[in-house]
């Protein structure tokens, strides 16, 4: 059948197609990726763009082609993840761009559209680079453009053209050394040839209903197809997405400010919304940085080192993870790869991404000087589904610890995302603590996975160890709790008038409760260590952990205080998250306490 025009309805069932493909290809796709690092996730990253597209899509009726091409760009622009997803979304911008006001176009429009939408791939990048995507989607467009005059017919200059992105594609093994030596073709530009393949197919063989019924969970990659070789780590530790919105955004001055926090830059979008993506080891210097442009809507950032590591080196079956509430020593969780879910901080009307976008000294400058207080809220349900997804990959099972259920919706989250998965796959601990409470639950889960423990014997273990663990807190001021809307304002005005500084300890149901309280900081300190001692008294202490709240003087002198009278060595003193900063508030500090 020939098709002379393309309208609305025709190109969204296009761009369907493609993602299909896309879809059934992605396993290999990930297999595959080594540039610009080898993190395995570039078919996830671009499937994962066109599922959030798709979704939205599948259902939107409209014959006029610009209003269609505006609302992919929109779309793609909001759901783009990792740095292909990105330059998808950057081509459709541009697309979108070049098409105007038209209802319906022909092959002529379509050609110069998808040529010039190249310009704006390219320019998106802070450092273009030939052998990627961006040569495959340039000889394709340069092809479709030269031959749009003579070729009326839309199934005829689609399906020629998937020729010469297949040649391209081949050649990307050609430019990239670290393609060569391994042999195969670049992850994203075959990502982009599926998409073509797709459309390809839908032309020759398809029907839209049949297209919008399969899931991309029920493909499988051929078993024919090879495995390949590791690749070094990456050079930057975070893959750091945001969607900033201002007015008149301008995209070269942004790419400017962050260029040199890291690599693999991409600014896509126009002067109104800008889709960033930076692989860096200082997210939360990027975040600041853009936040001076704009209003950010959207952070995302993976640890490729962590994944990279759980990819490529030995670990054991069983996973550890906890959400951004526990407090554990950095060399702990490299130590014994312990993966975290951040808890999101609201603070000025943004959503920081907890230690990652966020750190605790810039929580704690900000404290006391914003009027709106900052607040918490739990990581979503698709935060931990998504990395449970990942971790089962390279994992038999998942033990997943986490904040109480009293006190947080973490737990049932974990638990929602916990339930998409076979049983037995995943257990999900109410820790009943907080902050270095919950670090030594997951350090001893850790310690018994790598000794080689199931998931069902380490469950077991940490629910027996949640009696036998406590953590204490002192309270400095009842201002932080007050304004986090912990306690009411009147009780917490009260409190501040007379003075009150608070002991406190979680109960058997992962409660807050008051179990001591002083009038002064010297009495307050030395009743937390009374709390202390009385816990441990006639006890075999295993494990104490100090924590403080931007006071790292007083809790060195919790920690001394406690090695003397308790005579217990090596007690770390940790800068509590700040997703628990934010309640507990400045100069508060706390002990957790482990026996047997």
């Amino acid at each position: 059948m020939k098709i002379k025009y393309l309208n609305g309805h025709r190109f969204l069932n296009s761009i369907i197609a493609g993602a299909m493909e896309v879809f059934r290809r992605k396993e290999f796709l990930d297999k595959i990726n080594y540039f610009p690092v080898a993190d395995n996730d570039t078919g996830t990253n671009i499937a994962i763009t066109f599922r959030k597209i798709i979704d939205r899509i599948s259902n939107h009726k409209t014959e006029r082609i610009d209003e269609s091409s505006r609302l992919l760009a929109d779309l793609a622009l909001e759901s783009a993840q990792g740095n292909s997803g990105v330059i998808f979304a950057q081509y459709f911008y541009g697309f979108s761009k070049e098409i105007g006001n038209e209802v319906k176009i022909t092959t002529e429009k379509f050609g110069e559209a998808v040529r010039n939408a190249v310009n704006y791939a390219y320019k998106a990048l802070s450092n273009p680079r030939e052998g990627t995507i961006l040569s495959v989607m340039r000889e394709w467009s340069e092809y479709v453009h030269s031959q749009s005059k003579k070729i009326k017919d839309f199934s005829v200059l689609i399906t020629n053209s998937v020729n010469i992105a297949r040649k391209s594609l081949a050649s990307t093994k050609e430019k990239l050394e670290v393609l060569r030596k391994r042999n195969v073709v670049d992850s994203g530009a075959m990502g982009f040839v599926c998409f073509l393949e797709g459309i390809v197919n839908f032309i020759k063989f398809g029907s839209v209903k049949e297209i919008k019924v399969v899931e991309s969970d029920s493909i499988k990659i051929d078993k024919e197809e090879p495995e390949y070789s590791n690749q070094e780590e990456p050079q930057f530790r975070w893959c750091t997405e945001c969607i900033l919105k201002g007015q008149k955004l301008n995209v070269n001055n942004i790419r400017k400010t962050i260029e040199g926090f890291g690599d693999s830059v991409v600014v896509a979008g126009g002067n109104s919304k800008l889709r960033i993506h930076i692989h860096t080891d200082v997210p939360h210097i990027v975040v600041r940085l853009l936040k001076e442009y704009g209003e950010i809507v959207h952070q995302k950032a993976d640890d490729m080192l962590m994944q990279y590591r759980i990819a490529h080196t030995s670990h054991p079956s069983v996973a550890v993870v906890v959400d951004s509430g526990c407090d554990i020593p950095g060399e702990l969780i490299e130590k014994y790869m312990i993966n975290t879910v951040p808890v999101k901080v609201i603070l000025d009307e943004t959503v920081f991404l907890d230690r990652v976008t966020i750190t605790p000294s810039f929580l704690y400058e900000m404290l006391d000087k914003k009027i709106d207080y900052p607040t918490t809220s739990q990581p979503s349900p698709s935060d931990f589904k998504n990395l449970y997804s990942f971790l089962l990959k390279h994992y038999e099972s998942i033990i997943s610890i986490h904040l109480p259920d009293k006190l947080s919706g973490t737990y049932q989250n974990a638990l929602k995302a916990a339930s998409d998965f076979p049983d037995g796959k995943i257990i999900v601990i109410d820790s009943g603590l907080a902050s270095a409470g919950i670090g030594h639950l997951a350090i001893t889960a850790a310690e018994l996975a790598w000794s080689g423990k199931s998931c069902e014997e380490i469950a077991q273990t940490v629910e027996k160890m949640k009696k036998q663990t406590q953590l204490f807190v002192y309270i400095d001021t009842l201002k932080y709790l007050t304004r986090s809307g912990r306690i009411s304002p009147m009780k917490g005005l009260l409190a501040r008038f007379i003075n009150v500084k608070p002991i406190l300890k979680f109960d058997e149901e992962g409660g807050l409760e008051i179990t001591d309280k002083a009038f002064s900081k010297e009495r307050g300190l030395k009743k937390l260590l009374n709390c202390v001692q009385n816990f441990a008294r006639n006890r075999k202490i295993s494990r104490a952990t100090v924590i403080h709240f931007a006071s790292k003087e007083t809790g060195e002198r919790v920690k001394t205080s406690i090695e003397k009278s308790l005579n217990i060595p090596n007690i770390s003193v940790l800068l509590a998250t700040p997703a628990l900063g934010v309640h507990a508030g400045r100069g508060a500090v706390g002990v957790a306490i482990t026996w047997g």
